[in-house]
């Protein structure tokens, strides 16, 4: 289904690609790769704010890369007012995204297709 989450639901969610249910991955600012869904608990990097709706996630390898969700596209941006808690394993490279309580998937360009529920992941 493709409606908002509910209050209960955390806030440490996976992006992942509605058509092939693979993974996006973000390197060198750009969502450019996609890795197995299989290797999803495993190397997945989770990202997690404390910041309400901040669209701003820290990418793991380049502390000094932040990513900003603006106009449904996914793009490098500043630094954040508030700071980021974050929470990986692995160190592929894959980036997991919040956004309004929503997993947020993205096509190859970067455009937010769709936005679901836990129960698609």
């Amino acid at each position: 289904s493709f409606c908002s989450l509910s209050q209960t639901t955390m806030s440490k969610v996976r992006i992942h690609h509605v058509q092939t249910g693979k993974m996006l991955r973000i390197q060198n600012g750009k969502i450019e790769a996609k890795s197995d869904k299989d290797t999803i608990d495993d190397d997945s990097i989770f990202l997690k704010h404390d910041a309400g709706d901040h669209d701003h996630y820290q990418h793991h390898q380049n502390q000094d890369l932040y990513i900003t969700i603006s106009n449904g596209k996914a793009a490098p941006g500043d630094k954040p007012d508030e700071p980021l808690t974050k929470e990986y394993t692995g160190g592929r490279g894959t980036i997991a995204l919040h956004r309004n309580g929503q997993y947020v998937a993205f096509d190859d360009n970067g455009d937010v297709v769709a936005a679901s529920d836990a129960g698609d992941n």
